[in-house]
């Protein structure tokens, strides 16, 4: 059974590799990973282009995933249509509640069939939807785009929209979509997936850019020493330990449980740990508030040994937990010049 669930997951990353390909032949780009509305703080009076060059400014909160915009490309054009595209989906009524018909869908393709789930529920009373595959930032804490600094890979909440052009480092040596697993739901039990937090100043030697991260060294391998020496073993010791300073119950236990929203832990993630790492993914805060900040959240997975993604090549291929740190850096970013034959990995 369990094979069988294992080859769903990897069709339904395989649909979405097509569905990257054949928005990409549209509109000569791949989709953002995350897109800014009209409703969003200081957008009055923007309104969203087709293609590449959305005009709307970007704030995270509310703004729409690279999943949403792709949902013609999966044959969801039903609930794409009844989707706002130019109000926030979230936390701005009437926005988020106008979006619900659209938000609250469970859509199949977004979810492996090894997953338990989502617990509890949401707008109208409805169970979080869920996702349980990630637009990929890259080997990148920075999630947002169009700064000072960017993230290395192809998905970019904010910015231009990138597309094959962008991606020198070949299509088949760069991850498009990444695998994790949902959220337990559950802040009293620690599982791999589950969220502690770091706060944006003072816990990232070299970081100059807040809770975003807009920094060099948040790019890897730059920032490889920082992440492995100071990041990952602070940020496991206080989520297990559950004193996080900028989480009241200690961890985030909600991963995937959305798929409308371009942030992290909903419609964005990175490569930045092995798959199902020992270590605990979290995010940079200011407080105790949600994922609209940069992070460490990517590859978990239900599977044995490792997790799948999908290269911007449209091939799916399975991550094993045990890849070199160097490597798996190497095929998250998409324009650093790395060399990576396809048999180490």
């Amino acid at each position: 059974r369990e094979a069988a669930r294992r080859a769903q997951c990897v069709n339904n990353l395989k649909q979405l590799g097509l569905a990257v390909h054949n928005y990409h032949s549209t509109n000569n780009c791949f989709a953002p990973g995350g897109i800014g509305t009209a409703t969003a703080p200081g957008n009055a009076g923007c309104s969203l282009s087709s293609g590449c060059n959305p005009c709307c400014p970007q704030g995270a909160w509310g703004s729409w995933s690279a999943q949403a915009l792709l949902l013609p490309y999966l044959e969801q054009t039903a609930i794409y249509n009844a989707a706002n595209f130019m109000i926030n989906n979230r936390g701005s009524n009437p926005g988020e509640n106008m979006n619900a018909t659209a938000s609250t869908t469970q859509i199949n393709a977004f979810l492996c069939p090894s997953s338990t789930g989502t617990i509890g529920t949401w707008l109208l009373n409805k169970q979080w939807p869920g996702n349980s595959y990630f637009a990929s930032n890259g080997s990148s804490l920075m999630y947002r785009g169009g700064q000072t600094y960017n993230p290395n890979g192809p998905f970019w909440v904010g910015g231009p929209a990138l597309g094959l052009r962008d991606i020198l480092d070949g299509s088949s040596n760069t991850v498009a979509f990444g695998e994790w697993r949902i959220g337990d739901f559950n802040d009293a039990q620690y599982n791999i997936q589950d969220i502690g937090g770091l706060t944006s100043t003072g816990d990232y030697p070299g970081n100059v850019g807040g809770r975003d991260m807009i920094s060099p060294s948040s790019n890897m391998p730059t920032g490889g020493a920082i992440l492995i020496g100071t990041t990952l073993p602070q940020c496991t010791q206080c989520t297990r330990a559950k004193n996080c300073a900028n989480r009241s119950n200690g961890q985030f236990s909600f991963n995937g449980r959305l798929w409308n929203q371009g942030i992290t832990a909903v419609g964005v993630g990175n490569i930045l740990v092995p798959p199902n790492s020992q270590y605990s993914y979290c995010n940079y805060e200011t407080g105790d508030s949600d994922s609209d900040s940069a992070g460490v959240i990517g590859l978990t997975s239900y599977h044995n040994g490792g997790a799948n993604v999908c290269l911007c090549d449209g091939s799916v291929k399975f991550i094993k937990t045990g890849i070199n740190w160097n490597t798996l850096w190497a095929i998250g970013s998409m324009n650093q010049g790395e060399v990576v034959s396809a048999d180490a990995y």
